[in-house]
């Protein structure tokens, strides 16, 4: 039961996990009263009045620790883990004011255990860095920094593990913390190195699966981390895992090429080869590099290896890739290399058959293009003719039209005059009028008759 395990005497207070007092002969009559109303609240289940009436009896009686040591475990049993923590560091830290170094450690681990946050590992560094236990007081600032990683406070988590590494510059713990969190605040290049420290310092302390771990953090904070790559290649290779190892300084080799640095990238590409010889990917970069610096012999080498690798494992068609790769830099070493290779010899004569095969049907495919292209060319310029032609016509017409109305509008014109002139009784100048009229266009059948009468009324008019 909770109260059973907590209703005490002074008598039996020393019997509690960490024993800090000395046990008194008689009792205190005040003290023994505070007991009393503590036991009597625990009873009446007022856990925080009894915490407070322990509280009140140790500063009366502040060389009876184990009234502090009674008022954490109240506490903590109440879920007042923040209260207890407070308790067990103030009690640390008066212990330790006393000399009672041990009991303060003992007290402090307590404090830490149950704190879920990182007062008590502060106070702990702190109280082991006075007593010069300055690795104790770096792995306390570590969980500092663990705790400030965890909340995503990255600058006050680079501060406590760069703290625990002035302490202890020897700590993997501190320098994994602080390359994570430079990292997370962008600083990239930081981290790499504080990675690459904590794998040497791991591979030192035989550590190889932390050092490959530290190492591969270095590359991926920083592409430049040159010599992570080489010292995770290093421990692969110690470690008997040779392809890993080859990865590594391919993948530095990649690196370095992409820096122009070529005949770094050359000797790293060379160091991938020796310890996996069947690394194609390797192989293949080595030439590229070879090629660019301007070494045809050596690229021709290297892809004409390749070509026998793949003729041994009976891919015929990659190691005709490689061989015509390798005519690029040399055709008479490529030539002299596929004499010697019957297999390639035939792959070389299918090669050509195809490709003058392709040749001539493109030839074709060329000539059939040409042809509709101008097939097409002259239907689109027959097209624009007939186009042409019909806007002429059109042209024409229309023309033609305001023409023909014209001469429509100057006959009408003369008509009306006509009609003015026979009413003035002048018949041969309206019948001279008409007769204008009708050259310009046919003249309807009434034009005609009124024509006749005014003929007709000339000539009675000349008689």
């Amino acid at each position: 039961m909770l109260r059973s395990s907590i209703l005490v005497s002074i008598a039996v207070l020393g019997t509690l996990g960490v024993v800090v007092g000395e046990p008194d002969a008689q009792v205190d009559p005040v003290l023994q009263e505070h007991l009393n109303r503590y036991n009597s609240l625990l009873e009446a289940n007022d856990y925080d009045a009894a915490a407070d009436e322990l509280g009140i009896a140790f500063q009366r009686f502040p060389t009876h620790y184990e009234l502090a040591m009674r008022r954490a475990l109240v506490l903590k049993t109440a879920g007042k883990v923040e209260g207890a923590v407070d308790v067990y560091c103030d009690l640390a830290n008066i212990l330790a004011a006393n000399n009672r170094v041990q009991d303060a450690k003992n007290i402090f681990e307590a404090a830490v255990a149950l704190d879920k946050t990182e007062r008590s590992s502060i106070q702990q560094a702190d109280f082991l860095h006075r007593t010069g236990d300055a690795s104790g007081a770096a792995s306390s600032l570590v969980r500092v920094a663990s705790h400030r990683m965890a909340r995503g406070e990255y600058e006050w988590a680079k501060i406590a593990a760069s703290r625990a590494l002035d302490l202890d510059s020897g700590s993997t713990s501190a320098m994994l913390l602080l390359g994570a969190a430079q990292n997370a605040t962008g600083d990239g290049k930081n981290a790499a190195q504080s990675y690459f420290v904590a794998g040497n310092a791991l591979y030192g302390k035989g550590d190889s699966a932390g050092a490959i771990k530290a190492f591969s953090d270095s590359i991926s904070c920083s592409s430049a981390a040159y010599m992570a790559y080489r010292n995770l290649a290093a421990v692969y290779s110690e470690a008997g895992d040779k392809e890993k190892a080859a990865a590594a300084l391919f993948r530095l080799g990649i690196v370095l090429y992409d820096a122009d640095e070529l005949a770094l990238a050359s000797d790293t590409f060379a160091q991938a080869r020796s310890l996996a010889p069947h690394f194609h990917l390797a192989v293949i970069n080595h030439a590229i590099v070879e090629r660019r610096r301007g070494n045809a012999e050596n690229s021709a080498r290297y892809l004409l290896e390749l070509a026998e690798m793949y003729l041994k494992e009976n891919k015929n068609d990659f190691a005709m890739a490689a061989y015509k790769g390798a005519t690029l830099d040399s055709q008479k070493m490529a030539d002299e290399w596929a004499a010697g290779h019957p297999a390639i010899a035939v792959e070389i004569q299918k090669s050509n058959e195809e490709q003058a095969k392709a040749q001539f049907e493109a030839q074709q495919a060329a000539a059939e293009k040409a042809r509709l292209a101008q097939a097409q060319a002259d239907r689109e310029a027959a097209e624009k003719a007939r186009q042409v032609e019909e806007q002429l016509k059109a042209e024409a017409a229309k023309k033609e039209a305001a023409e023909q109305q014209e001469k429509i509008n100057l006959a009408q014109t003369h008509i009306n005059r006509a009609v003015e002139l026979h009413a003035a009784k002048q018949f041969a100048q309206s019948a001279a009028h008409i007769v204008e009229a009708s050259k310009l266009t046919n003249l309807p059948e009434s034009v005609h008759q009124f024509y006749a009468e005014v003929v007709k009324a000339a000539q009675g008019q000349q008689q």
